[in-house]
Protein backbone atom coordinates (compact mmCIF):
# COMPACT_ATOMS: atom_id res chain seq x y z
CA UNK A 1 0.00 0.00 0.00
CA UNK A 2 2.88 2.38 0.72
CA UNK A 3 4.32 1.94 -2.77
CA UNK A 4 0.94 2.68 -4.37
CA UNK A 5 0.55 5.76 -2.16
CA UNK A 6 3.96 7.03 -3.28
CA UNK A 7 3.12 6.41 -6.95
CA UNK A 8 -0.18 8.29 -6.60
CA UNK A 9 1.56 11.14 -4.79
CA UNK A 10 4.18 11.36 -7.54
CA UNK A 11 1.54 11.39 -10.28
CA UNK A 12 -0.42 14.11 -8.51
CA UNK A 13 2.77 16.17 -8.17
CA UNK A 14 3.55 15.74 -11.89
CA UNK A 15 -0.05 16.63 -12.70
CA UNK A 16 0.25 19.94 -10.86
CA UNK A 17 3.37 20.68 -12.93
CA UNK A 18 1.42 19.79 -16.12
CA UNK A 19 3.90 17.00 -16.92
CA UNK A 20 1.11 14.44 -16.92
CA UNK A 21 -2.67 14.55 -17.07
CA UNK A 22 -5.33 12.08 -16.05
CA UNK A 23 -7.92 10.53 -18.33
CA UNK A 24 -10.13 8.41 -16.10
CA UNK A 25 -7.89 5.69 -14.67
CA UNK A 26 -5.09 6.45 -17.12
CA UNK A 27 -2.23 8.92 -16.93
CA UNK A 28 -0.94 10.65 -20.06
CA UNK A 29 2.50 12.17 -20.51
CA UNK A 30 2.21 15.71 -21.87
CA UNK A 31 4.18 16.33 -25.05
CA UNK A 32 4.44 12.70 -26.15
CA UNK A 33 2.45 11.19 -28.97
CA UNK A 34 0.99 7.76 -28.56
CA UNK A 35 2.95 5.92 -31.25
CA UNK A 36 1.35 2.51 -31.58
CA UNK A 37 -1.55 0.37 -30.51
CA UNK A 38 -0.39 -2.41 -28.21
CA UNK A 39 -1.31 -5.95 -29.19
CA UNK A 40 -2.70 -7.75 -26.16
CA UNK A 41 -2.81 -11.27 -27.60
CA UNK A 42 -0.12 -12.53 -25.20
CA UNK A 43 -0.89 -10.20 -22.30
CA UNK A 44 -1.97 -11.52 -18.92
CA UNK A 45 -5.72 -12.09 -18.67
CA UNK A 46 -6.41 -9.08 -16.40
CA UNK A 47 -4.74 -6.80 -18.98
CA UNK A 48 -6.95 -8.10 -21.78
CA UNK A 49 -10.09 -6.45 -20.43
CA UNK A 50 -11.64 -3.56 -22.36
CA UNK A 51 -11.35 -1.35 -19.27
CA UNK A 52 -7.55 -1.73 -19.36
CA UNK A 53 -7.28 0.15 -22.66
CA UNK A 54 -6.98 3.92 -22.46
CA UNK A 55 -9.34 6.13 -24.47
CA UNK A 56 -6.34 7.59 -26.33
CA UNK A 57 -5.28 4.10 -27.43
CA UNK A 58 -8.80 3.25 -28.62
CA UNK A 59 -8.86 6.49 -30.59
CA UNK A 60 -5.49 5.76 -32.21
CA UNK A 61 -6.62 2.25 -33.13
CA UNK A 62 -9.89 3.51 -34.60
CA UNK A 63 -8.22 6.23 -36.66
CA UNK A 64 -5.54 3.80 -37.84
CA UNK A 65 -8.15 1.31 -39.06
CA UNK A 66 -10.16 4.00 -40.83
CA UNK A 67 -7.09 5.54 -42.47
CA UNK A 68 -6.15 2.12 -43.87
CA UNK A 69 -9.69 1.30 -44.98
CA UNK A 70 -10.55 4.84 -46.18
CA UNK A 71 -14.15 4.18 -45.11
CA UNK A 72 -15.72 1.47 -42.98
CA UNK A 73 -19.03 0.56 -41.36
CA UNK A 74 -19.37 0.81 -37.61
CA UNK A 75 -19.72 -2.97 -37.22
CA UNK A 76 -16.63 -3.67 -39.32
CA UNK A 77 -14.73 -0.99 -37.41
CA UNK A 78 -15.43 -2.78 -34.13
CA UNK A 79 -14.17 -6.11 -35.51
CA UNK A 80 -11.03 -4.63 -37.10
CA UNK A 81 -10.21 -2.53 -34.03
CA UNK A 82 -10.52 -5.60 -31.80
CA UNK A 83 -8.18 -7.51 -34.13
CA UNK A 84 -5.65 -4.67 -34.02
CA UNK A 85 -5.61 -5.05 -30.22
CA UNK A 86 -5.04 -8.80 -30.66
CA UNK A 87 -8.52 -9.96 -29.68
CA UNK A 88 -10.21 -12.79 -31.61
CA UNK A 89 -13.68 -11.89 -30.34
CA UNK A 90 -15.55 -8.71 -29.55
CA UNK A 91 -17.46 -8.95 -26.30
CA UNK A 92 -20.14 -6.45 -25.35
CA UNK A 93 -17.74 -4.44 -23.17
CA UNK A 94 -15.15 -4.12 -25.96
CA UNK A 95 -17.81 -3.17 -28.54
CA UNK A 96 -19.24 -0.57 -26.17
CA UNK A 97 -15.80 0.96 -25.53
CA UNK A 98 -14.98 1.13 -29.27
CA UNK A 99 -18.40 2.62 -30.06
CA UNK A 100 -17.99 5.20 -27.27
CA UNK A 101 -14.59 6.33 -28.54
CA UNK A 102 -15.84 6.37 -32.14
CA UNK A 103 -18.68 8.66 -31.05
CA UNK A 104 -16.15 10.86 -29.22
CA UNK A 105 -14.07 11.18 -32.41
CA UNK A 106 -17.17 12.01 -34.49
CA UNK A 107 -18.27 14.63 -31.97
CA UNK A 108 -14.77 16.14 -31.94
CA UNK A 109 -14.82 16.41 -35.74
CA UNK A 110 -11.99 13.92 -36.25
CA UNK A 111 -14.26 11.36 -37.93
CA UNK A 112 -17.08 11.90 -40.36
CA UNK A 113 -20.19 9.69 -40.30
CA UNK A 114 -21.78 9.44 -43.75
CA UNK A 115 -24.89 7.35 -43.26
CA UNK A 116 -23.56 3.97 -42.12
CA UNK A 117 -19.94 4.64 -43.14
CA UNK A 118 -17.16 6.30 -41.14
CA UNK A 119 -14.28 8.27 -42.66
CA UNK A 120 -11.44 10.35 -41.26
CA UNK A 121 -12.22 14.06 -41.30
CA UNK A 122 -10.29 15.91 -44.01
CA UNK A 123 -7.77 17.42 -41.56
CA UNK A 124 -7.30 14.28 -39.45
CA UNK A 125 -4.42 11.81 -39.48
CA UNK A 126 -3.87 8.90 -37.07
CA UNK A 127 -0.73 10.49 -35.60
CA UNK A 128 -2.65 13.63 -34.59
CA UNK A 129 -5.77 11.96 -33.25
CA UNK A 130 -4.63 12.11 -29.64
CA UNK A 131 -3.02 15.53 -29.53
CA UNK A 132 0.41 15.52 -28.00
CA UNK A 133 -0.16 13.06 -25.19
CA UNK A 134 1.55 9.74 -24.54
CA UNK A 135 0.17 6.96 -22.39
CA UNK A 136 1.08 5.67 -18.95
CA UNK A 137 -0.89 3.02 -17.04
Amino acid sequence: KRILAHVRSGLKHLSRKASVSRDGEFWLVTGRDLEAVRNRRNAALPLRRATMIAPAEYQLAISTIISQAVEISGDDLVVETARLFGFDRTGADLKEAIDRQTATLVKAGRLYLDGEVLRLAATSTPSTQNGSLGLLK
